[in-house]
């Protein structure tokens, strides 16, 4: 255990002093601020707005964050011979690799509560409550985060930043989008039909995290929904880390 955490208090100390990072952080908190002026324009719809701008904010930046860093540090590592030194200590591989997921996505969690907090405090200029389904959305954006890194370093295990990158990003367009061209299938073939609906069942349902119509409308979100979205991603994060930890310990960097 001391290994592991060693890695990723490692990683984190390394992520934190990324120029990019903050450039996507700063973006980020820029964009969430302006959800407030763009308020000012609607008809009476302030928190409707910072509500629904503040989350895509909140979310997509977040994504970034964690895709970059998730395609970026182990292979910068590797480019760098400084892995070399750290595997000729005591450590498996396995090890380093589950270190510097805990460090990546302690990492942005910083940044994604950051983020939160400043959308929190808009809206404190408006509401008077807190609102919980703010909260529940906040911590799906941490499972999404969470499932996004473990992809970003399963493709990093044998792959390069800029494929592994590619690959990141494709999934993360079809989990969120692709069930959507499902019913567009009907009259075109079954064949098709069979084949977007095993895509969609391997690909990672970004979609169901995504709950920013009942944020925007103060719609409830029910608990069991949240539970399962948490067991959903507990585990499809789990496998995904068993996976690259085993390709990442065969592989061969000579």
């Amino acid at each position: 255990l001391r290994p592991v955490l060693s890695i990723a208090f490692n990683t984190y100390r390394e992520a934190v002093r990324s120029k990019i990072l903050y450039s996507i952080l700063f973006f980020g908190i820029f964009m969430i601020i302006f959800s407030a002026a763009l308020g000012e324009f609607s008809l009476n719809q302030n928190v409707r707005v910072i509500k629904d701008v503040g989350l895509y904010a909140l979310s997509i930046f977040s994504c970034m964050m964690a895709i970059f860093l998730g395609i970026s540090f182990v292979y910068k590592e590797i480019e760098q011979k400084s892995i070399f030194n750290l595997l000729s200590k005591p450590i498996h591989r396995w090890q380093y690799f589950l270190g510097k997921f805990l460090g990546i996505v302690f990492t942005v969690y910083l940044q994604v509560f950051f983020m939160f907090l400043v959308l929190l405090g808009l809206l404190t200029i408006w509401v008077d409550s807190l609102p919980v389904n703010l909260i529940i959305a906040t911590y799906l954006i941490f499972l999404e985060v969470s499932i996004l890194v473990t992809i970003a370093l399963f493709f990093s295990s044998f792959s390069t930043p800029y494929l592994s990158g590619f690959f990141t990003i494709g999934t993360y367009i079809v989990g969120k989008s692709g069930h959507l061209l499902i019913p567009f299938t009907e009259g075109k073939g079954e064949a098709l039909r069979l084949l977007l609906t095993g895509i969609d069942r391997i690909i990672p349902a970004f979609h169901m995290l995504d709950v920013s119509t009942e944020v925007t409308y103060s719609l409830p979100i029910p608990g069991l929904y949240v539970f399962h979205a948490t067991l959903y991603c507990l585990g499809y994060s789990a496998i995904l880390l068993l996976l690259g930890m085993t390709i990442f310990s065969r592989r061969d960097f000579v």
